[in-house]
């Protein structure tokens, strides 16, 4: 009797959690509209100034093309390329700026290498080396 007993238990509880499985199945594909509560109010963002405008420590510009070295070190560099594609890309430090030079320096025309090679002349030397007696 109580193997019996077990057996029935077994099978009532088994297909009582299938049920209930389905029911959450069933309630999970429901459309989102109908779980939402409460709409969501969207907040209008200020406009924000450019992060380089205000950390700007030099801006050297040429047709299409803009290079600021930034007071916190950075390196942006925002404009179109030889063939039009779009550049915008901040250079963590001098060091990361430097590296890509060779790679930059193919990709930009002739008449904006001298942004290129401004914003070079403003960097601070790499680690391990000295400035130039006369040079700023």
């Amino acid at each position: 009797m109580p193997a019996r007993f077990l057996l029935v238990a077994v099978v009532v509880l088994v297909a009582g959690c299938s049920c209930s499985d389905h029911e959450n199945a069933r309630s999970s594909q429901q459309s989102p509209s109908s779980r939402t509560r409460a709409p969501a109010k969207a907040v209008p963002a200020e406009p924000a100034e450019a992060p380089e405008a205000e950390a700007a420590a030099e801006v050297h510009t040429a047709p299409d093309l803009r290079v600021v070295v930034n007071e916190d070190g950075t390196v942006t560099v925002s404009g179109m390329d030889r063939w039009g594609h779009r550049l915008d890309t901040t250079y963590a430090d001098a060091t990361y700026f430097r590296n890509a030079l060779p790679v930059l320096r193919r990709a930009v025309t002739e008449a904006q290498l001298p942004a290129l090679e401004g914003a070079v002349a403003e960097l601070p030397p790499e680690p391990g080396q000295r400035r130039r007696r006369g040079a700023p």
